[in-house]
């Protein structure tokens, strides 16, 4: 094993372990040295520009050599031979049974041995289909993730690729957010729905090496097959005109974001926008002549609202910042479930350390629910029914789980009127959430199911990758400062 800053007491030592480590890795060198360094370097760097290389330097003082830099990832072909040829030696070599392993499998292998080809290549150099489309290789792909994954669903034709993950929706809130990434090679098309404590979670996603009309019509031609909810839910989409011709020509219900629409409309200067943020958030009459003939017939939608709101702000999900533009079709979609596959394992890591600290719900309802025990000592003439907070009256349905604030409905947690209710144990025998249910003093027996830790775990089953390679999540979207001179931050 090699790492960098590892150190030797001689050249020669140094040599000895560094050949020992390349002929391992079918690793090909040349060495280049001099006074103050020793680095090897890929045999074929000059004729194809590869990168690869192990490079240490002298540290004069010490009398060692350290290793400053290992890069063994190779730009150029690893043999004349054909590549087809050389993906069977290697296996043979290895002494690999190809008949019962996985493709996904044959490519973490290969990548072991630092032979690194993609999805494709393998399957093209072991069943020797020379289709110049992706059809039987999709078939494929599809076959090998619902072996490993059968609780999830997938489809594909020849250009695309569809995956989703069909428990989520049924747990989930009945709205759903589009996003689309259009790369130079490919189209990427998200549904992300949100839990119950509003955290973004990928329901489904296609891949598509076609247009972007007919990758969209896929896409919700694959969700409706297999979404038995689909026409209870609404989409939430940024203004895209090929997306909102669609949504409108399969009946689709659909919110567009206002944010999107001004960001459509912005020609320079901001009147535009002005005009069609006031007409969309301020009772304003706005003026029809609209430079963009395109938006005139969403003037009815753009005034909708949804959960009373009309912007939402953005998705912060690692996966929608990773950069897929280097990516071939079969690298992309492998990296995007592994990093669906590695989200889902956090999750449920934090489900489970919940549990193990006893936790019936997420740290956001139990601190939210602990701050209404804290306010509800400041109530007085408390009944069964009603309590008085700051000289006004307040009334709780406990079975239908209502107060006159309009909090206990709304967010499905006790506020602090019902906090204040359920602690006085002079009342706890009037109050009852349903005829079956037992009867307690503790305000949280009153929060909705929905906010369990074991519904959540539901939701976040594990994810199989096809191929469990990692990929570092590094490029987040950058974020623009205000001007100025940024503020001191006081530490102590």
């Amino acid at each position: 094993m090699l790492t960098v800053n590892q150190r030797f007491p001689s050249l020669d030592q140094l040599k000895k372990t560094i050949h020992d480590f390349c002929e391992k890795n079918n690793f090909c060198f040349d060495e280049v040295v001099d006074h103050n360094s020793y680095v090897v370097v890929c045999k074929r760097k000059r004729e194809f520009g590869c990168k690869a290389q192990i490079q240490t330097i002298l540290k004069k003082r010490e009398r060692q050599y350290v290793i400053k830099r290992i890069k063994l990832k190779h730009k150029c072909p690893p043999l004349k031979e054909s590549t087809s040829e050389f993906i069977k030696n290697e296996l043979q070599a290895m002494n690999i049974n190809q008949n019962n392993s996985r493709i996904g499998e044959l490519v973490e292998l290969l990548a072991k041995k630092n032979v690194r080809f993609g999805y494709h290549q393998i399957y093209k150099a072991l069943t020797n289909d020379n289709e110049d489309g992706y059809e039987n290789c999709n078939k494929k792909w599809v076959e090998e993730f619902l072996q490993i994954n059968p609780n999830c669903n997938a489809f594909s034709n020849q250009y695309s690729i569809f995956v989703t993950f069909p428990y989520i929706l049924s747990l989930t809130r009945k709205v759903i957010e589009i996003k689309i990434k259009e790369n130079k090679n490919h189209t990427l098309i998200y549904a992300i729905a949100y839990d119950p404590a509003d955290n973004p979670v990928i329901y489904s996603f296609s891949i598509n090496a076609t247009t972007l009309e007919n990758s969209l019509q896929f896409f919700f031609d694959s969700m409706r097959e297999n979404n038995n909810l689909y026409n209870e839910v609404t989409f939430i989409v940024e203004y895209e005109d090929t997306l909102i011709s669609l949504l409108e020509k399969m009946k689709i219900n659909y919110f567009i974001k206002i944010r999107s629409i001004c960001k459509k409309l912005f020609n320079g200067s901001k009147e535009e926008v002005e005009r069609i943020w006031n007409y969309c958030n301020l009772d304003v009459e706005y003026n029809m002549d609209l430079k963009v003939p395109a938006i005139r017939c969403r003037i009815p939608v753009i005034g909708d609202t949804l959960f009373n709101i009309q912007n939402f702000s953005e998705i912060d999900l690692d996966l929608l910042y990773h950069t897929t533009n280097g990516y071939e079709y079969y690298d992309c979609i492998n990296a995007i479930i592994k990093i669906i596959s590695d989200t889902i394992k956090k999750q449920i890591t934090n489900l489970e350390d919940n549990q193990g600290n006893k936790n019936r719900y997420s740290e956001n309802v139990t601190y939210r629910l602990e701050k209404n025990i804290s306010l509800s000592k400041n109530a007085t003439n408390i009944t069964n029914t009603e309590v008085i907070m700051d000289n006004e009256k307040y009334s709780v349905d406990f079975n239908n789980g209502s107060c006159s604030c309009g909090m206990y409905q709304y967010l499905k947690i006790p506020c602090y009127h019902a906090c204040a209710i359920i602690m006085n144990k002079n009342n706890i025998k009037d109050i009852k959430k349903n005829k079956n249910d037992c009867i307690s003093n503790d305000p949280s027996d009153y929060v909705d199911p929905i906010y369990s830790n074991n519904l959540l775990l539901e939701i976040y089953k594990e994810i199989k990758p096809v191929v469990n390679e990692q990929i570092k999540i590094t490029d987040r979207a950058f974020i623009k400062k205000g001007p100025g001179r940024p503020k001191k931050i006081d530490l102590n």
